[in-house]
């Protein structure tokens, strides 16, 4: 069981363009109010994607479960498979990302828009 840690920081604003149809992985560092970077190593992660906040419309769902998030430390990654970003018919998101400590505690750690740019070339090589 991990010790029990109140991150007690604001949700970092973090707003990534993303590619479709494109392996795409955005890579940040979590850090604490002071600037020094948190560990979340064994924390779980959760965020979905929707088109505004309280919105019941869910785009899609990334997390440590799906291999979609990963983290060592407080480098989080976040990854868009191109199969997957393909079929997005949106350009536009808006998510929060939640980090869940092994004693069930959340935290939300990132918050913003991400745009999506939709593929000009999409024949199959």
């Amino acid at each position: 069981m991990s010790d029990k840690l109140n991150i007690n920081i604001r949700p970092m604003e973090i707003n990534p363009t993303v590619d479709c149809a494109s392996d795409t992985e955005y890579t940040f560092i979590a850090v604490d109010p002071s600037g020094d970077e948190l560990d979340l190593t064994d924390y779980k992660f959760l965020m979905e994607l929707r088109p505004y906040a309280r919105s019941k419309r869910l785009f899609d769902t990334m997390s440590t479960e799906n291999g979609r998030i990963t983290c060592e430390g407080g480098k989080v990654t976040l990854k868009f498979p191109a199969a997957t970003t393909a079929g997005y018919k949106f350009d536009t998101a808006v998510y929060d990302l939640i980090a869940i400590s092994e004693d069930g505690l959340r935290y939300r750690i990132a918050e913003g828009q991400i745009e999506f740019y939709p593929e000009v070339t999409n024949a199959l090589v």
